[in-house]
C-alpha cells in the first residue's frame, strides 16, 4: 500500500483513500496525526507545515503534531514516512528533493533509502517561483548581459574579474514600484509532484534551466550537453564550430 507524501506541498489528510487507510465505513481520524518534516525547524518545509497543521486540527478535530527529522538532505524524514504504517496517520511535508534523492542513489549505485512507489502525493501546498536578479546598480540590464558575465581566474587562482560584491542579491528596496508577476508552469511527468529540482532552493534552478533551453536550441548541432554554468556566448560559439567541422 502506498504512503502519504507531499512535496513542496503536504498532505491533505482529508483524502483518506489516497493514503491506503482504513475502509471507508470507519471514521477518520480517530487519533492524533503526525506530519514529518524532513528539514530543521524554521526552514521552508517547516514554516509551511505548521500553519497547515493548525488548519487541519480545526478541520479534523484531532491534534496534528509536527515532527522534524532533519538529516541527509531530507532522506531520513522521507524514509520515516515511506516505511511507516500506511494508515493516514503519518504524513510527510516534503520538498521536491523527495523525487530526486532515490534517483541520486540509483545513479551512484547506492542502496535506495526509499522509492517513490512507497509514497502517494496528495496535495501541493505552495509554489516557489525562481527569479534571476542583480543589484540595482549593476551594469547588467538584460538577461544576455548577465549570462555573459563570468568570474575568470589566472593560472595562480587569482580572480581577474569583478568582485563578489557585484553578486549580492537584490533586496525588496531595489524592486521597482510596480511590476507584473506571471506564473508559467510546466510540470514534469517524471514524478508525482510534477516538480523539478531538489531541495529548498530547487538546486538554484535558473542557470540549469537556461542551460537546458540552450541545449534544446542547439539540438540541430548534434544535441550537445552543457556541462557547466553560466553559459557564455563563447561556449555556444565553440559548440557550433565543433559541430560544423
Amino acid at each position: 500500500m502506498r504512503r502519504a507524501l507531499a512535496g513542496s506541498s503536504l498532505i491533505a489528510a482529508l483524502v483518506v483513500t489516497a493514503v491506503g487507510a482504513a475502509p471507508a465505513q470507519e471514521p477518520y481520524p480517530t487519533r492524533p496525526i503526525s506530519i514529518v518534516v524532513a528539514f530543521p525547524p524554521g526552514g521552508l518545509a517547516d514554516n509551511t507545515a505548521r500553519p497547515v497543521a493548525s488548519a487541519l486540527e480545526r478541520i479534523l478535530k484531532q491534534p496534528v503534531a509536527i515532527i522534524n527529522k532533519a538529516s541527509a538532505a531530507g532522506a531520513v524524514g522521507n524514509q520515516t514516512v515511506a516505511i511507516s504504517k500506511p494508515d493516514g496517520y503519518t504524513l510527510l511535508m516534503a520538498l521536491v528533493s523527495v523525487s530526486v534523492l532515490p534517483e541520486v542513489d540509483k545513479l551512484f549505485g547506492r542502496p535506495q533509502n526509499y522509492t517513490l512507489a512507497q509514497l502517494t502525493g496528495i496535495a501541493r501546498i505552495n509554489a516557489d517561483p525562481s527569479m534571476l536578479v542583480v543589484r540595482a546598480d549593476a551594469p547588467w540590464k538584460t538577461l544576455k548581459d548577465a549570462l555573459n558575465l563570468q568570474l575568470a581566474y589566472d593560472e595562480g587562482g587569482q580572480r581577474l574579474t569583478a568582485t563578489l560584491m557585484d553578486y549580492v542579491l537584490a533586496t525588496a528596496a531595489d524592486a521597482p514600484r510596480t511590476f507584473e508577476l506571471r506564473h508559467l508552469e510546466s510540470p514534469t511527468p517524471l514524478n508525482p509532484l510534477g516538480a523539478k529540482g531538489a531541495g529548498e532552493g530547487g538546486i538554484m534552478p535558473v542557470h540549469p534551466l537556461i542551460a537546458q533551453a540552450i541545449e534544446d536550441a542547439l539540438a540541430p548541432f548534434g544535441h550537445p550537453q552543457i556541462e557547466r554554468v553560466p553559459v557564455a556566448r563563447a561556449d555556444i560559439h565553440a559548440i557550433v564550430r565543433a559541430a560544423r567541422r
